[in-house]
């Protein structure tokens, strides 16, 4: 018995394991015609997986650019789109710059903060009746 953790790797699981035996297959044909003929049915299976992206502007073209990555960019056919190039796919996002704000409660959240903050020259309310949804949460901040 063969399990899946012993078999290859997918690339892109959410096809499975049959459309990458597919892709495989693609890779052994030896006439360019022949093997671009093949890759478009394989692209139409890979659209009936999904039928409600069909909508989508660029289905198409991500369906063949996964075909490309599934083929590990060494398949050579026809395609009616520019494929992506692997260093751009490996290439890491820059950096997000994150706040450095210090929040006294973060427990709270920054929201929290906020709303004491835009409050802070009213006077405080000792009847419970008119009291904020947010005071009756949270009375120990005040």
């Amino acid at each position: 018995m063969e399990y899946n953790t012993q078999k290859k790797k997918l690339l892109l699981p959410e096809y499975g394991r049959n459309i990458q035996k597919m892709v495989d297959y693609l890779l052994t044909i030896e006439d360019r015609e022949e093997r671009t003929r093949a890759a478009k049915t394989v692209i139409d299976v890979m659209g009936n997986l999904y039928p409600h992206l069909r909508d989508v502007p660029d289905f198409r073209h991500k369906l063949w650019d996964h075909l490309a990555i599934m083929s590990e960019f060494k398949l050579d056919i026809d395609t009616p789109y520019p494929l992506p190039s692997l260093s751009k796919l490996q290439e890491k996002p820059e950096r997000l710059p994150y706040s450095s704000n210090h929040i006294k409660y973060k427990h709270y959240g920054k929201l929290v903060q906020n709303q004491r903050a835009g409050r802070s020259g009213t006077k405080k309310s000792t009847d419970r009746s008119d009291r904020q949804p947010h005071e009756e949460i949270i009375p120990h901040l005040e």
